[in-house]
Order: C-alpha cells, then sequence, then structure tokens
C-alpha cells in the first residue's frame, strides 16, 4: 500500500481522523522488523527512527536530527518534515491540530506505543487521542 491508497482508505474508513505509525514494532525495539518498516513506502524515508502521521490529505515524518538531511533528501513529494526536537512535542502537536478538522482524532496502535508514550499524548491533546486501531488492520502495509 501507498501513501495515496493508505489516504483513502483512510478517508473512507474515518475521513477524521490521523493515524500515527511509529517505526517500531510490538516489542518497541528501536529497529523494527522488517515487516513493520511501512515509512519507505508511504513517505519514502529509509532510515530507521521516525514516525508517520497520516490524514486523508496530508502526510508527515517526525524525526530526529539525526535524520533531517537523508529525510529532506528521500521524502516523495507532499509529505511533510517534522524534526523533533529534544524535550518537546510541540511540533508534531501542532501539526495535529492544524491537520485534524473539528471534532477529528489522532489514531494510534495500542500495541505500538508505551504507556508512558500514550499518557504524554493524552496530556497534550485529550480527547483527541483514540486507540481503537491495529496497523495490522490496513489492508497490506509492506
Amino acid at each position: 500500500m501507498n501513501l495515496k491508497e493508505l489516504q483513502a482508505w483512510l478517508g473512507e474508513w474515518d475521513g477524521r481522523a490521523a493515524l500515527w505509525l511509529p517505526m517500531t514494532d510490538p516489542t518497541l525495539a528501536e529497529i523494527a522488523a522488517p515487516e513493520w518498516r511501512f515509512a519507505p513506502a508511504l513517505t519514502g524515508f529509509t532510515g530507521s527512527s521516525g514516525t508517520v502521521l497520516v490524514t486523508r490529505d496530508r502526510a508527515a515524518l517526525l524525526t530526529d536530527s539525526r535524520y533531517w538531511v537523508q529525510a529532506e533528501g528521500e521524502l516523495l513529494p507532499g509529505v511533510e518534515l517534522l524534526r523533533d526536537l529534544p524535550g518537546t512535542d510541540d511540533v508534531w502537536i501542532d501539526w495535529v491540530r492544524r491537520a485534524l478538522p473539528e471534532g477529528g482524532r489522532l489514531i494510534a496502535d495500542q500495541n505500538l506505543i508505551s504507556s508512558a508514550e500514550a499518557e504524554r499524548m493524552e496530556d497534550r491533546l485529550g480527547a483527541w487521542v483514540g486507540y481503537a486501531f491495529e496497523t495490522r488492520a490496513l489492508p497490506r502495509l509492506p
């Protein structure tokens, strides 16, 4: 599945949602097992660390400074680079708030997020966060 196909699916599934797709697997390893590496197909990014954010009409890659230059050279047209800064979530929080329509929600796979990260997301976004989603339920992510 490529980005356009995922966005079309997302529009049909819940057009007011944004997906939070971290580059990890259910073990929460920093380097995900190959079957969980969907970022290259969705964004063009081949680095090993980051999070893909997708709405039905926008997409972004959140990654830290180790990968900024690489991401700038690899991201597909239309995929925004969000520069993750130590000690703040402001970059991606602002993106989510701008990208989601009224009543929209950020959806995360509870198998791919730590309880501490889930609490931080809920603290920052409140009712905008949901977990009724499993990445494996997506139609054929690479």
